[in-house]
């Protein structure tokens, strides 16, 4: 009985000691793994975004790892973006953040300007190096704050395209085609980059390995239970 007990606290300990060394620790790029990395596209404010290929993870990096994007997007200076959990995907692998700022457009029939409230969008796209699509998780299935999106398991190559976009188009070429105040020096600001999500490489068993492990112990200890009474 007090071995039996014994190994009951050694599994349960076994057990807490993988849990705690599951916490997703965040890395800017490259982040674990240093994949290798390739792009195409003129940028995310143009017609078709800007593509990132990143292949070549090295996997004894980590355990398990999780990859997102940041964007920003504001005139003067680049402003944070909020989750848009209702017009997201992430079982396409879509995932969208929105803001508004205002800018002052130049009405030509009233030669006045204008303080107008402008709609901006960052889209996310993942899909697998043959163009299909890869299913993203949610921050909140991770623990992570809503903010951070949909996240991409990371399980071999995959590309990510991403696009600003004001009102519908393209964000550069929108503001490229409006009479914008000089005095807010033609400047359309964004800012992008990757966000990982990940845990350290451990030696400890994984669940599967411990339950079979004691498994293992009980079948020995019955066996010398049954000595005892034999």
């Amino acid at each position: 009985m007090y071995v039996l007990k014994f190994i009951v606290c050694v599994v349960i300990a076994l057990l807490f000691t993988h849990s705690a060394q599951a916490t997703l620790l965040q890395a800017s790029w490259p982040g674990p793994g240093t994949p290798l990395f390739s792009s195409s596209g003129v940028s995310p404010g143009h017609t078709g975004g800007k593509t990132w290929m990143l292949t070549d993870f090295n996997e004894s990096a980590y355990d398990s790892l999780y990859y997102t994007l940041y964007g920003e997007i504001g005139l003067g200076s680049a402003e944070p973006m909020s989750f848009d959990e209702i017009n997201s995907d992430l079982i396409n692998g879509v995932s969208i953040w929105k803001n508004t700022f205002d800018i002052d457009l130049y009405n030509s029939s009233s030669s006045t300007w204008q303080t107008t409230t402008v709609q901006s969008t960052f889209t996310m796209t993942v899909e697998d190096l043959t163009g299909s699509s890869l299913a993203l998780v949610s921050a909140n299935s991770l623990g992570l704050d809503t903010n951070f999106g949909g996240l991409l398991e990371v399980i071999d190559d995959f590309s990510v395209n991403f696009l600003f976009e004001i009102n519908g188009t393209p964000a550069i070429e929108w503001f490229d085609s409006q009479s914008t105040r000089p005095s807010d020096g033609g400047q359309l600001r964004t800012s992008a980059g990757s966000i990982f999500f990940y845990t350290e490489p451990t030696s400890v068993s994984s669940p599967s390995s411990m339950t079979f492990y004691a498994f293992m112990f009980f079948v020995l200890v019955r066996r010398q239970v049954r000595r005892n009474f034999n």
